[in-house]
């Protein structure tokens, strides 16, 4: 939702999509990190250290006496034949023998030995280790033992200078049997996927800095005008000023296309049209005990680029605009990991040219209110959940107000160790150029499932749709995507993969839908 993107900030959603919907989401046979919009990872915690079983006792060996009570009873009977006196040796003396036996040595003499441990003298690292006057004390801690690796075949990354960077390359290939998204001229045509990536983590002891970077170019074969240029980057800062203060700042780039069936497109537009957006937001949290206070600020730019049809060049700067946004948000722990809030936003968005190519004068300012919690149950169920209302005014009186109820969530649900679920469902108000439209109002929800056959197999199965509502004018769009991959990790460098999606476009207008389907191959290399 722009208005909503502007009031909230959500970092999970693509900065293009605060100003208008997405003509043609998704590259080729994308599932979750391909799917615009699902891309969601974590460490989990390492484990505790493994306890150390005791040894099992051994055997002791001692020498023990083994008395001839046949010789002794027939010595101490005087009056049985043969009887000999009892204090002359016996003449063929038994033998000593070693005799193994599972008991202690303390045992055999009627005395039992402790541990140290239990018998409350202290260990050796504390009274027998003692520094010299004048040194420091000695670390005399037992030997580290190191936790049980989680996933061994995550890429470990490369270390420098306090940062773990992860790079990555994808290649792929595969085969759309709509690759220009067109619902008048349907042609397949088979492409190649290149995708090349770069993530990194801060590992401090405080304070976090995240960024990733992320290329991707689509080439079809036997369709011209359709390539598409994808790029994404994000730069996140966190820190911590004190125990109750932490200030943060992101910046967000996205560079993408539009497919000429948008409606915000003139008629005739063949080929895709690039467009950029760029993001950046700063904001603080303070707590006073249970009570959470939030500020956040954020400013976000969208440009597009001219189009090419028949030769002819149309400038779109009428779309061109600034937005402006601030949020303030007050939350109260009520149990531990369970967090209801208030929040209250507004936002201004003015765009470069005054009026539009219809002569419509499309600034605006817009006010949210919203209610929710964010919560963790049992570490199995975590996120946030909210409803609302939004309402947007325009600088031309002749868009009528736009306002909407509003629902947003995003959970995470571990199932089991082996499978997650994750959900998320927003409520937007994006831009458009339709004359007498003053908008359109998004309602979006994406269902991703990954199930770990093997720590090296998973399957992921995703499942997004996407209904858009234009004001003033008859026009409702409905959007399915749905697909399925399969990973087959070959070590920590080398990871198989294979999809298959398909979307569903649907709209209420003569020559408008229309639908794809999509398989993709390819490896992925992790250095």
């Amino acid at each position: 939702m722009a208005g909503l993107g502007l009031v909230l900030g959500l970092p999970a959603a693509p900065a293009a999509a605060q100003f208008l919907r997405d003509g043609a989401p998704g590259t080729p046979g994308a599932i979750e990190g391909e799917l615009r919009g699902l891309h969601t990872p974590g460490f989990p915690p390492p484990p505790d250290e493994p306890v150390i079983a005791p040894v099992p006792e051994t055997s002791w060996q001692s020498l023990q006496k083994r008395p001839n009570t046949a010789n002794s009873r027939a010595a101490s009977d005087s009056s049985r034949p043969g009887a000999v006196n009892p204090k002359a040796p016996p003449a063929n003396p038994a033998p000593r023998r070693l005799v193994t036996s599972g008991a202690r040595p303390g045992e055999l003499t009627g005395m039992r030995l402790r541990d140290a441990s239990t018998a409350g003298i202290p260990p050796l690292a504390s009274s027998m280790i003692k520094p010299a006057p004048g040194l420091p004390p000695v670390n005399a801690s037992g030997p580290r033992h190191l936790p049980l690796e989680q996933d061994p075949y995550a890429p470990l990354g490369i270390r420098s200078g306090g940062m773990v960077f992860r790079p990555g390359l994808e290649m792929s290939g595969g085969y759309d049997t709509n690759a220009a998204r067109s619902a008048t001229s349907r042609k397949g045509s088979s492409f190649q996927r290149l995708e090349t990536e770069l993530r990194a983590n801060s590992d401090w002891s405080q304070h976090q800095l995240d960024f990733e970077l992320r290329g991707i170019f689509t080439r079809y074969s036997a369709v011209r005008d359709v390539n598409r240029p994808e790029g994404d980057a994000r730069g996140t800062l966190r820190l911590d000023v004190s125990r109750e203060l932490t200030l943060e700042g992101e910046i967000r780039s996205r560079i993408d296309t539009e497919s000429a069936s948008n409606v915000n497109l003139p008629a005739g537009t063949t080929g895709r049209t690039p467009y950029y957006a760029n993001t950046a937001s700063l904001g603080g949290t303070r707590r006073f005990g249970r009570l959470r206070l939030g500020l956040r600020g954020n400013v976000e730019r969208a440009d597009y680029s001219d189009l090419e049809s028949g030769g002819v060049t149309t400038s779109q700067g009428s779309r061109n605009l600034t937005g402006y946004g601030l949020r303030l948000r007050m939350g109260y722990e009520i149990v531990p990991f369970v967090t209801p809030f208030v929040e209250l936003g507004a936002d201004k968005r003015i765009y470069d040219e005054s009026r539009d190519a219809s002569g419509f004068a499309r600034s605006s300012t817009g006010a949210t209110l919203r209610m929710g919690s964010t919560f963790e149950l049992a570490r199995t169920l975590i996120g946030e959940a909210a409803v609302g209302y939004t309402d947007r005014t325009y600088d031309d009186t002749r868009l009528s107000r736009l306002a909407s109820p509003t629902a947003d969530a995003t959970l995470t649900w571990s199932i089991s160790p082996l499978t997650t679920l994750a959900l998320r469902a927003q409520t937007e108000i994006t831009e458009t150029t339709i004359a007498g439209s003053s908008g359109a109002i998004v309602y979006r929800g994406t269902a991703t499932l990954t199930h770990a056959f093997l720590r090296h197999f998973t399957a992921t199965t995703t499942f997004q749709f996407a209904e858009t509502e234009y004001q003033q004018v008859n026009r409702r769009e409905l959007q399915l995507i749905g697909g399925l991959r399969l990973e087959y990790k070959l070590n920590r460098m080398v990871a198989v993969r294979g999809s298959y999606a398909f979307e569903n476009y649907r709209v209420n207008a003569a020559n408008s839908s229309y639908q794809a389907h999509t398989l993709l191959l390819g490896v992925r290399l992790t250095p």
